[in-house]
C-alpha cells in the first residue's frame, strides 16, 4: 500500500540576517505534512546541535544525543547513540535521527522528538527535510565563524 504524503513548507525563521557570528545560532522552521504541522527548532553551535521537533505542545518527554566515534567509511556506523528521557514510544526515531546527523554533519547531536506522527513513510520525509536544513546552516555557522576569525586575524 501506497502512502501519499504532501509536505508543504509554511514557515521559517532564523536568528542570523546579517554576516555576524552569534552562538548558538538558532532556526525555526514549520512544515505541514499532510494534515499536521510540524514544528522544528535547532540551536547549533561549532561544537554540537540540539533538535527538538514537534507538532503540539512545546514539551521535552524524549531526548537521545549521539557522537561520532570513528572515522565514517562507506560501509559501517560512525557514530554511537543513547537515550537520556525516555517516553517509550520514539526512542528509537530520535536515536537514529540523532546518528544521521552525526554521520552528515561531524558533530555531537541532540534530539528530542515531541511528535506522534507514527507513520514512518512520514517520519522520513520530515527527517529528510529537517537534515537537509541543518546541513545548510551548519556550513554557515562554519562560514560565519571562519569570518569572524579572519576579521581578528586582520
Amino acid at each position: 500500500m501506497s502512502t501519499k504524503v504532501e509536505a508543504k513548507s509554511i514557515n521559517t525563521s532564523s536568528s542570523q540576517t546579517v554576516p555576524s557570528l552569534s552562538l548558538p545560532y538558532t532556526f525555526n522552521s514549520s512544515i505541514k505534512f499532510m494534515d499536521v504541522v510540524v514544528h522544528y527548532h535547532a540551536m547549533i553551535t561549532t561544537e554540537s546541535i540540539f533538535v527538538w521537533i514537534g507538532d503540539g505542545k512545546a514539551n521535552l518527554t524524549q531526548l537521545s544525543s549521539a557522537i561520532q566515534w570513528k572515522e565514517p567509511t562507506d560501509n559501517s556506523r560512525n557514530a554511537v547513540s543513547t537515550t537520556l528521557i525516555s517516553d517509550g514510544e520514539l526512542d528509537d526515531a530520535a536515536t537514529s535521527l540523532s546518528e544521521r546527523i552525526v554521520a552528515k554533519l561531524g558533530i555531537p547531536a541532540f534530539v528530542s522528538y515531541s511528535t506522534r506522527i507514527l507513520d514512518t513513510t512520514t517520519r522520513m520525509l520530515m527527517e529528510k527535510a529537517l537534515v537537509q536544513a541543518l546541513a545548510e546552516h551548519v556550513e554557515e555557522v562554519k562560514f560565519l565563524e571562519k569570518s569572524a576569525k579572519d576579521a581578528q586575524i586582520e
